[in-house]
């Protein structure tokens, strides 16, 4: 009869991607005993992972990175464009923020001097003395 030492040596040989877990649950013991076994071997006991790519436009991301989008194309998808009501002007917003504004006022603008030029155009307010 093999050692565990042997059919560890076996199964890593029949498959080399096989995981630790995997050899533990068909020889019976833990994953931390297939695990020393391993590292008593010099055997790699974790397995090269490609690095992720960005959903939208493919780019590389590293290893961690939660958001599975690279930052111009999260950013991209987290933002509006809208056009400002007093000069025409085109901005991004995040979309939560233009979401809320949009319950509170019907109109959008990308600066406060904006609004005010607005307001006064459009209720009157003048300057005094011109």
């Amino acid at each position: 009869m093999a050692t565990t030492r042997e059919r560890i040596i076996e199964l890593r040989m029949q498959d080399p991607d096989m995981k630790a877990v995997r050899m533990a649950e068909l020889l019976g013991i833990s994953r931390e005993a297939v695990r020393q076994i391993l590292v008593k071997l010099k055997i790699p006991t974790n397995f090269w992972r490609p690095p992720a790519l960005c959903i939208d436009c493919g780019k590389l991301l590293g290893y961690n990175h939660s958001h599975k989008r690279c930052f111009p194309c999260y950013s991209k998808f987290h933002h509006t464009t809208l056009i400002c009501d007093g000069c025409g002007v085109s901005y991004e917003l995040r979309l939560s923020e233009a979401k809320t504004t949009l319950k509170r006022n019907k109109h959008h603008f990308h600066n406060y001097s904006c609004r005010s030029k607005w307001l006064g155009r459009t209720y009157g307010f003048k300057k005094k003395g011109g």
